[in-house]
């Protein structure tokens, strides 16, 4: 891997991972159907007559002539599901995006300095290099040092062969 490789590596690596994402990453339309609109989009209008989940309604809509359906066949309880919604798919997670994931936690293990200001300066895109130095306070050319280290040390980790 070159260093312009390496440089649109981490740049892809900040803007998947870092904090809130700018205007510029945000889609027109999901790709999967997992938009806030795609359940609206898709919901069958339900019939106000019958529910489909009561003896009595499910009987008057099979047509069985008042016959009780027994009492395992229903619901006992309505209930609501409790999932919370994730995307099942992100297309800014590559494998190469991981793969500096890994790099980075592996970073972070040897020398948080370093992680902290590689992490400040890829994903904290709205800070001017001062701005950056400054947060993880350090001096401009201690940063520049930092960054130029954590950078060898992420070209290495992930020159080598991939961990299964």
């Amino acid at each position: 891997m070159n260093a312009e490789e390496l440089e649109d590596a981490l740049r892809a690596w900040g803007r998947c991972y870092g904090e809130g994402g700018g205007s510029e990453w945000q889609e027109d339309r999901s790709l999967t159907g997992d938009s806030p609109l795609a359940a609206m989009a898709g919901k069958k209008a339900q019939d106000s007559a019958h529910d489909f989940r009561s003896s009595a309604s499910r009987l008057a809509a099979m047509g069985s002539n008042g016959r009780r359906a027994p009492d395992w066949s229903c619901d006992p309880v309505r209930a609501t599901e409790t999932r919370s919604h994730r995307p099942s798919y992100d297309r800014r997670e590559t494998p190469t995006v991981v793969r500096v994931q890994a790099a980075w936690l592996a970073l972070r293990r040897f020398d948080m300095a370093a992680a902290e200001v590689l992490r400040v300066h890829y994903q904290l895109r709205v800070l001017s290099r001062d701005e950056r130095a400054e947060k993880v306070g350090l001096k401009l050319s201690a940063y520049k040092d930092s960054l130029r280290g954590a950078r060898v040390y992420i070209a290495g980790n992930m020159a080598g062969p991939i961990a299964a």
